[in-house]
């Protein structure tokens, strides 16, 4: 298990060793919500799609938002009728780099962090960087980093990280776990 997220009544959990995303309804009952178990970047219903490597959740209470690191991805999970996961931008596992852009267009590389305020907030790690993806539109914008590893404070232009992992957001501020 990698991350956890409390959406009442349920607790979720992001399973990167399993290649799945598991479920505890209720405090009684938990069980794989998504992911077959094999490491691949494969959409459709929830318990035949495939992961690689789920480290972060976040959720806006009708999808549960999924950060899929091996595979540079960012996934949702519709939670209201049948569970069915969608890839929002991401390709696959050798399938990675640094583009900003609208769905296919979109690369990240590794992003292990995701928070949700309206829009996601991407932890973008191996980039350097912090980004900002449009679940409905999938449009992805860089927020803050040059990409250049580092660390400096300064403008969202002109600051750098280095490696970037967790995010938080508690509006209008975003916070950046850096590593």
């Amino acid at each position: 298990p990698w991350a956890l997220l409390v959406e009442r009544p349920n607790l979720y959990v992001a399973m990167a060793g399993s290649h799945q995303v598991w479920a505890l309804e209720d405090e009684r009952v938990l069980h794989r919500l998504a992911g077959n178990g094999r490491e691949a970047l494969i959409d459709g219903f929830a318990p035949q799609a495939s992961f690689n490597q789920p480290c972060d959740l976040a959720s806006d209470g009708r999808q549960l938002f999924v950060v899929d690191a091996e595979a540079s991805a960012i996934r949702a999970i519709d939670l209201v009728g049948r569970p069915t996961v969608r890839t929002l931008v991401g390709r696959g596992l050798r399938d990675w780099g640094d583009a900003d852009g609208v769905g296919e267009a979109v690369l990240l590389q590794h992003p292990m962090g995701l928070a949700f305020d309206g829009l996601l907030h991407v932890a973008d790690s191996y980039n350097h960087k912090l980004k900002r993806l449009d679940p409905t539109t999938r449009e992805v914008r860089t927020l803050a980093g040059t990409g250049e590893r580092g660390h400096e404070d300064g403008s969202v232009g002109s600051a750098r990280f280095a490696n970037p992992e967790g995010v938080a957001v508690r509006n209008p501020l975003v916070f950046v776990a850096d590593t």
